[in-house]
């Protein structure tokens, strides 16, 4: 047997290799397959799926096997899952022998109970607060490449419009910046994606604000103040005050 860190090869000539799916899938491309097995299938793009790993298992009649914790009702995971043609096992936390009732009963209470039921009861469901619907954003979002952090700090300004939106998370919530660019076409296209550490101090999200502020020509911006003091919004109205707080 023959392993390096993303294979093995057994003494049989069978070979398990270890691939990520990127936006498009271009890394799994080229190969044939008696087994697949996509780990957090709900997160991968369904064209992913259909067009990249199916066609493997075509001249093998091989298997394909989807694992995940829910995430969105339009998808080929969730229609999979719905299919009486396929298999499948619906498995709770409270299923596994090696996570407590304590620790579940502690999680519900922390993260709340729609929270809950996704991450630990594996339903699907829909954050009753939610103005869209997580099914409505996946249809927004496209299999492009975004604006890496490295490019925030080169020299010069990034040409075009730009709006940002900024949202402060709390104890179980992350701090988000979220930036679209207006095409030619007039449609707005998120080109910018920023997720903070749970625990991330407010100042260090804003100056993060102010460095895309200088960064690109934004109209105009909106920023969830409820999580925020009086004194955070005074800042950010300094050096941005067309963004609204």
């Amino acid at each position: 047997m023959k392993s390096t860190r993303t294979m093995i090869e057994l003494k049989n000539g069978s070979k398990i290799i270890a691939l990520p799916c990127g936006p498009d899938g271009a890394t799994l491309r080229g190969y044939t397959a008696d087994l697949v097995v996509m780990d957090e299938a709900a997160f991968m793009p369904e064209d992913v799926i259909a067009s990249v790993i199916f066609p493997m298992l075509a001249t093998t009649n091989g298997t394909a096997i989807m694992l995940s914790t829910p995430w969105g009702r339009n998808h080929i995971f969730y229609r999979s899952f719905k299919n009486q043609d396929y298999w499948s096992q619906h498995v709770r936390a409270e299923d596994c022998p090696l996570i407590s009732k304590e620790f579940l009963e502690e999680q519900r209470r922390t993260i709340g109970d729609l929270r809950f039921k996704m991450e630990y009861e594996a339903e699907f469901v829909e954050e009753e607060n939610s103005f869209f619907s997580q099914d409505l954003i996946r249809e927004c979002v496209e299999d492009y490449d975004l604006i890496g952090e490295s490019q925030l700090w080169a020299e010069g300004k990034i040409a075009g419009d730009y709006y940002l939106g900024a949202d402060f998370g709390k104890k179980v919530d992350y701090s988000v910046i979220a930036l679209l660019k207006r095409e030619e076409e007039g449609k707005l296209r998120l080109v910018f994606l920023k997720q903070f550490a749970l625990g991330t101090p407010y100042s260090e999200v804003i100056a993060y604000i102010k460095r895309l502020d200088e960064k690109f020509d934004i109209l105009k911006g909106f920023v969830d103040q409820s999580a925020i003091g009086e004194s955070l919004v005074e800042e950010i109205k300094e050096f941005a005050p067309k963004l609204m707080v």
